[in-house]
């Protein structure tokens, strides 16, 4: 794959030196520090011999080039608060899936809230890669006053990130499924509470031990506080099908 790429921006290098130069710069770059991984040694060596010439640089072999030194003045701090604003929707997005357990082939619509100036100004620049990355299919900002549809929701910082669930899940399969995962999670809490009031334990056992267990009562807690608020959503979604 690197061959291809490698011959294809040298045969668009003659024609355009534009960012197409930068790309290539950058995986120069790449070659540089993987030269010392072994199991790179021989495809890194081939790329090298092809691209040298175009790079301007001598010599019989990668495996004597300088090492790369850092050079802070290509440093792009928007950018890089652009690529966290990206992650951030992304990852918010992703957990919704999870959550809701939801195939990261089925796409997706999403919807917007709260932010800032700067939040829709990202969003405009980075739209098409959101879509792409997140696997959606829409998005767009709600109006201020716009009542929400039922949603499984995420935050990214200030911004609401939200995707309507209806047509999205089986219902009554989720309903079934955070049942018995809410049964699970009861007896845990259960467990972790008898555990945490025996006091043999929590006077005998090491202390690390008892601040572990007591951490695990309350990620049980948490899990099963947004497990239940999960049904009852689902469940008002349901009554909304029922009832239109």
């Amino acid at each position: 794959f690197l061959l291809t790429t490698i011959d294809d921006l040298r045969d668009e290098l003659v024609e355009e030196k534009s960012h197409i130069f930068e790309i290539y710069e950058e995986m120069k770059l790449l070659l540089s520090y993987v030269k010392e991984d072994d199991s790179f040694t021989g495809i890194t060596e081939e790329i090298w011999q092809s691209v040298k010439e175009l790079a301007g640089k001598r010599g019989d072999t990668l495996m004597l080039q300088p090492w790369p030194t850092s050079d802070s003045s290509g440093l792009d701090e928007e950018a890089e608060r652009d690529v966290e604003w990206l992650k951030g929707i992304i990852l918010a997005v992703r957990n919704i899936r999870g959550e809701m357990d939801i195939s990261p082939a089925r796409g997706l619509e999403l919807l917007l809230r709260g932010g800032d100036q700067s939040d829709r100004e990202r969003l405009q620049n980075t739209r098409a890669l959101l879509r792409k990355l997140a696997g959606l299919e829409s998005i767009r900002w709600m109006e201020p006053n716009e009542q929400a549809p039922f949603c499984a929701t995420g935050l990214s910082g200030e911004l609401e990130v939200l995707v309507p669930m209806a047509g999205i899940i089986d219902v009554d399969a989720e309903l079934t499924r955070l049942e018995r995962e809410t049964e699970r999670l009861v007896k845990e809490v259960s467990r972790f509470e008898s555990k945490l009031g025996n006091a043999n334990f929590v006077d005998r056992a090491p202390a690390d031990v008892v601040r572990k267990e007591r951490e695990k009562l309350e990620d049980a807690r948490s899990a099963l506080k947004r497990l239940q608020q999960q049904v009852k959503e689902l469940n008002i979604l349901k009554a909304n099908q029922t009832n239109p």
